[in-house]
């Protein structure tokens, strides 16, 4: 199956902005992100959901999944820039017209849970998608610009800029790869494994990232992965710099990854600036890369967007 590549961001581009997992519960946070991307240059469009609802769900399962197909339908409409995470998007993933995705490709941007909606539509239409900073988390100058770098299609062939501070780059196996860059949150990675919307990892650089969830947790879900086979055939894994919370250890989750992806042969390194945190990249799921291990390299080898 070809993948299916959008038309990149060009200044003045109308970005619709929904909430296809859990609500913003702050109408001033709305504002604010609708704000940073107007003053960006580019135009915005609230969808039903970018709103603050009750519960832990931005509406019901057919309200989400409208408003996501109600801007696929949109021609106008060149990306859909998630507010937040949380929980839910998963749950639309049935029921999704995949035949409107895959006829008009389009930017969809976010992460944690929106990995979910990222690899159940690459694994199904083989659409590119970006795992990078929901609305809410777009707060640094430094994702700021490397979002908007890489959604206008720039950035290509050339090595991926570290954020200046809290570098702790950590070397589990050395190596440099090559392969499509799949992956994302790691709860619900690992809560896809079974279903008709888990990736194919065969010769993928799989990237994971996680926050506040304690060692123990961490061990189950890698260890899931690992008992599936899942992760036999992956070529390289990038891990994330991931938040314990609150009192817990960042060396404790380091010490239990390492020990449980030891034993695959690929390279692999924590620290990677992907995730829960204030700096962190635009990745674009299912374009090739190239990764350096040894000094934390990362350099995509194709452009994520269609020529024009």
């Amino acid at each position: 199956m070809k993948k299916l590549k959008s038309r990149p961001l060009s200044l003045g581009s109308k970005i619709g902005i929904i909430a296809p997992a859990s609500p913003v519960k702050d109408n001033n946070e709305i504002e604010a992100s609708v704000g940073l991307l107007q003053k960006l240059g580019y135009q915005t469009v609230l969808g039903e959901t970018a709103r603050p609802w009750e519960g832990y769900l931005a509406g019901s399962d057919l309200e989400r999944r409208a408003d996501l197909e109600r801007f696929w339908w949109d021609d106008s409409i060149e990306a859909i820039w998630c507010l937040r995470g949380g929980y839910g998007s998963a749950r639309l993933l049935p029921d999704l017209y995949l035949g409107l995705i895959a006829r008009n490709p389009k930017i969809l941007i976010g992460f944690s849970d929106i990995t979910g909606i990222e690899l159940g539509l690459w694994q199904r239409t083989k659409l590119v998608s970006f795992h990078g900073p929901v609305l809410t988390t777009l707060k640094s100058d430094f994702s700021v610009n490397q979002a908007i770098k890489i959604l206008s299609g720039e950035g290509v062939a050339e090595p991926l800029p570290w954020p200046e501070v809290n570098r702790n780059y950590l070397v589990f196996k050395k190596g440099k790869v090559r392969g499509p860059l799949l992956g994302g949150n790691l709860a619900l990675v690992s809560s896809l494994l079974g279903t008709d919307y888990f990736p194919n990892l065969k010769g993928a650089i799989l990237f994971l990232e996680e926050t506040e969830e304690p060692a123990y947790r961490i061990d189950r879900m890698l260890t899931q992965l690992l008992l599936s086979g899942a992760l036999d055939s992956v070529v390289g894994i990038i891990i994330g710099r991931c938040n314990p919370g609150e009192g817990k250890p960042e060396a404790d989750l380091i010490k239990v990854v390492n020990e449980r992806l030891f034993k695959l042969k690929c390279p692999m390194a924590y620290g990677f600036p992907i995730g829960h945190i204030s700096e962190q990249w635009t990745l674009p799921q299912g374009i090739s890369a190239v990764v350096d291990f040894d000094v934390g390299e990362l350099m995509l080898a194709e452009s994520p967007f269609r020529d024009i």
